[in-house]
């Protein structure tokens, strides 16, 4: 910010004027005058400058060459080869066979009588051992009680002699006379003999001989010729010219002020729904009865393409073939390429964020805006 002008208010008084932020109060004056500087147009600041205009010239560039000119023939073409004679010959064929010769003869298969054998009842005893925890040793003192907690409880062991009778079988022996009983039975032994038959078969011979074909083929020789092609070549040259920018137009508009300056954006409980979907994370702020919403939450929720150009403080956002164009503290926007009036300029608030009012910001980009003051909910519709 710069100190650049004095201005004199209504009651004489000298007031120094600080010029800040686009659309920003730059002074307060002692009673209710405050001044402002506001955008009022733009002018076009030119500067002499040199470009390089080209152009693309046309010529033939030629250069000397071959060509190949060829012309279909035809050639015979013979191979050494061979080839096979066949004739029809009888031949013996014998392989070495086995056969086989059985015989019927008889044999006699006897059995012995039944088996018998004496019981008698035998007495077998064997020691067992048995023992238990002493009862003088202290470490055996819950084991007593038939629970074995300490395994180093002595026993005490006594070998006890048990018997019992058991019957076995004594003096066996085969009792009555022999079963026999003639069993006839086949034995076969194998005979080696030797099968023959004649066999037609086929002999033959490889006989020398000369395979020929036509073959097609090409006749070709080298001849001269010149290949020309269209090329262009770029002439440049330097037109002086001019290089002119929109540059806005600025003057101190006077306004009515109390003591605290003029009123600040103050924060909206309105709801936004953008295709339904309601816009979260992002601030509604009001201003002289207009909701004002930040550019970039806005336009890139509804799909557009949204490009900041810092050195300006100029935003432009595109969606479906339709452009709108503001500046910070601008009260003219382009759209398509036409100047239009905005009520109140894209403005930063809350340290950074530019905001813009709703309903312009929406239907530059072709889109529907419907308010429901029941439920102070604004609708936004690209369909």
């Amino acid at each position: 910010m710069k100190l650049n002008q004095i201005l004199v208010n209504g009651f004489g008084a000298l007031t120094l004027i600080l010029s800040g932020a686009l659309g920003a109060p730059v002074a307060q004056a002692d009673g209710d005058i405050c001044f402002r500087q506001e955008q009022v147009g733009t002018k076009q600041e030119c500067t002499s400058v040199s470009e390089q205009q080209c152009r693309e010239v046309p010529r033939q560039a030629c250069r000397d060459t071959t060509r190949r000119e060829c012309t279909d023939t035809t050639r015979r073409e013979c191979t050494p080869t061979s080839r096979q004679e066949c004739s029809n010959i009888t031949r013996r064929e014998c392989t070495d066979t086995h056969r086989r010769e059985c015989s019927e003869v008889t044999r006699r298969e006897c059995k012995p009588g039944p088996r018998v054998c004496d019981k008698v009842t035998e007495r077998k005893c064997e020691m067992k051992r048995s023992c238990r925890p002493n009862p003088a040793d202290p470490q055996c003192a819950d084991s007593l009680l038939g629970r074995i907690r300490n395994r180093h409880c002595s026993s005490i062991c006594e070998d006890k002699e048990e018997c019992k009778d058991v019957v076995v079988e004594k003096n066996c022996r085969n009792e009555g006379p022999e079963v026999c009983r003639d069993i006839r039975e086949n034995v076969c032994r194998e005979v080696p003999g030797r099968s023959c038959r004649d066999v037609s078969d086929r002999v033959c011979r490889e006989v020398p001989d000369t395979a020929c074909r036509d073959v097609a083929d090409q006749v070709c020789r080298e001849v001269p010729d010149q290949i020309c092609n269209t090329v262009t070549d770029r002439v440049c040259n330097d037109v002086p010219g001019q290089q002119c920018r929109e540059v806005p137009v600025y003057e101190q508009v006077p306004y009515q002020c109390g003591a605290s300056g003029p009123v600040a954006p103050q924060l909206s409980s309105t709801i936004i729904y953008v295709n339904g979907v309601q816009l979260r994370g992002a601030k509604v702020y009001e201003s002289q009865a207009k909701l004002l919403v930040p550019i970039r939450a806005l336009f890139e929720t509804l799909g557009a393409e949204v490009q900041y150009l810092p050195a300006d403080q100029r935003i432009i956002a595109k969606l479906n073939g339709k452009t709108v164009e503001m500046a910070v503290g601008s009260k003219i926007a382009v759209r398509d390429g036409k100047r239009v009036a905005i009520d109140l300029p894209p403005t930063n608030i809350g340290g950074g964020s530019v905001y813009i009012p709703l309903r312009f910001a929406a239907e530059s980009l072709n889109a529907e805006v419907r308010y429901d003051a029941q439920t102070k909910t604004v609708h936004i519709s690209t369909n």
